[in-house]
């Protein structure tokens, strides 16, 4: 069970890594066009070069974030899943977001990705403390 439960956090880890570091990549270097909701960044930052350096900044904080997260010590990795979990998910009640309406404008995909990412993790930590057979 111990090698399930590695083999599963080291998958999650590494693609929590991979889609930090793509994120970094969109702040940083415009890998593909940065969208909130419908709009472009372009179109949202015209006539405001602030804009224009905010959205990417917050972006690659939060990247940073992600990818910091996905190479810590798996010790205290529950409580990390827990935290990052629950903040992603505060957005359905603060930000009155509908689950069932199209990820890319809302949000919605995130949250449940989040909860995807929770039940993997959890799982994986279970195995590697021979909660869970087979």
């Amino acid at each position: 069970m111990k090698t399930a439960s590695w083999v599963i956090l080291a998958v999650v880890g590494t693609l929590t890594l991979v889609g930090s570091l793509f994120s970094v990549g969109i702040a940083y270097f415009s890998v593909v066009e940065d969208k909130i909701g419908p709009a472009s960044l372009t179109e949202l930052s015209a006539g405001r070069p602030e804009v224009a350096t905010a959205v990417p900044a917050r972006r690659a904080t939060a990247a940073a974030y992600g990818a910091g997260f996905a190479t810590l010590a798996w010790k205290t990795l529950l409580a990390r899943i827990l935290v990052v979990s629950v903040l992603i998910l505060l957005r359905v009640p603060f930000l009155d977001i509908n689950l069932r309406t199209p990820g890319a404008v809302t949000g919605a995909g995130t949250a449940l990705s989040t909860l995807v990412q929770l039940a993997v993790v959890g799982k994986g930590l279970a195995l590697g403390r021979g909660q869970l057979k087979g």
